[in-house]
């Protein structure tokens, strides 16, 4: 296809009334992120094309990305009047480009973030699938129990800023709002920053 994924259709979003297709975006993308951070075996995102949204979240999630040479990044939910995917795109940048990238929308390429560590690997577009495989079947070739020994290590050492954003983001899907609201007051009283669009 012509990218790896767009995220939330947030033009078609707006059309509709209430609440209700928000939330129901929201849990569906919630539960998506979650199987990805807690897969016991590693993810490997192969990434073309555009990655925007909640494919931020998907591959911010995942263990290891390899890309395309023409793959780009970004989160453009600010221009969109949206809020979103910024804890995500804070695993692949560091914390001013973050600022940069959300505030302006602007999007940033596979090879820039190869230079920050968090892309494993940039390639032709043409050799991604063959890259992503040979890599892979490294990984594969390891003993499972040992994979699944460091995955779950890996998950659970110094994690804990963003296992509280998890159960943060489940209270305010999953509950109902009088819960969201004391688990972000608790939140602001532990001095973790945490803003809602009102």
């Amino acid at each position: 296809g012509r990218g790896f994924n767009a995220g939330v259709d947030i033009k078609e979003m707006q059309q509709t009334t209430g609440h209700g297709a928000l939330i129901a975006a929201n849990r569906g993308c919630y539960a998506a992120f979650k199987a990805i951070y807690e897969c016991a075996v590693p993810v490997i995102s192969v990434v073309n094309g555009f990655c925007v949204g909640g494919g931020v979240g998907l591959v911010g999630n995942s263990d290891v990305i390899i890309a395309s040479d023409d793959a780009y990044f970004g989160v453009p939910e600010v221009d969109r009047g949206a809020l979103g995917a910024a804890t995500h795109l804070a695993r692949l940048v560091p914390p001013h480009k973050l600022r940069a990238l959300y505030f302006s929308s602007q999007n940033i390429s596979a090879q820039t973030l190869e230079s920050y560590g968090s892309v494993h690997l940039v390639v032709p577009r043409a050799e991604l699938d063959e890259a992503a495989l040979e890599f892979a079947a490294v990984i594969a070739a390891k003993d499972t129990r040992v994979i699944r020994a460091a995955k779950e290590a890996l998950r659970r050492s110094g994690l804990a800023p963003e296992q509280l954003v998890l159960e943060v983001t489940e209270r305010l899907l999953m509950r109902d709002l009088e819960t969201a609201t004391r688990a972000l007051g608790r939140l602001r009283e532990q001095g973790v920053g945490v803003a809602l669009d009102d």
